[in-house]
């Protein structure tokens, strides 16, 4: 299995979004997107935000097919830009137990540190996750600082939401 990670570019923006639409129906659970923005927003708008010139996307590809991202969304303010927000985390199905998610991740991590002033990576895991969400990110040392109740709401249904942290200033983790 040769598994190359990258950052998108706005030449991924086609793959990438269909990818992230196969996500979303997958993992509805898992995102504070839905399918059916998604597919309004469109390729154009994906395109767009791959080009944005402080966040970044990262895909792992398994023999050339794009099979995880993770996008780190990076704060602007002032006040704020020591923080950075990881979302859109996802990897296929025929690919998970595979370690894929573990070398993603460590290499959004690894850019993350490398990216000045960013000092705290934040995530939230709906708590309708199964526990091994939680483990993972914990094994790559994000420790929880609080619960958002009611976080999502999916139809008529509302989802709680873990809040999780990565201090960056400590000594890197292993993760997996």
């Amino acid at each position: 299995m040769a598994v190359t990670i990258r950052q998108l570019s706005s030449v991924d923006a086609e793959n990438y979004w269909r990818f992230r639409l196969e996500a979303l129906l997958d993992s509805p659970l898992a995102f504070a997107s839905d399918a059916e923005q998604h597919r309004t927003d469109g390729v154009a708008l994906t395109a767009e935000r791959l080009g944005h010139p402080r966040n970044w996307t990262l895909g792992a590809f398994v023999d050339g097919q794009l099979a995880g991202t993770m996008t780190m969304l990076i704060e602007t303010r002032v006040k704020t830009a020591h923080k950075a927000m990881l979302v859109g985390v996802y990897v296929a199905p025929g690919h998970r137990g595979t370690g894929l998610a573990r070398e993603l991740l460590e290499a959004t991590i690894a850019r993350a540190r490398a990216t000045p002033p960013i000092g705290q990576v934040l995530l939230a895991v709906t708590v309708a996750d199964p526990p091994r969400a939680r483990r993972f990110y914990e094994r790559a040392g994000f420790r929880t600082y609080g619960v958002e109740p009611r976080a999502l709401r999916i139809g008529d249904e509302y989802v709680d939401q873990e809040m999780m942290l990565l201090d960056l200033r400590t000594e890197p983790a292993a993760a997996g």
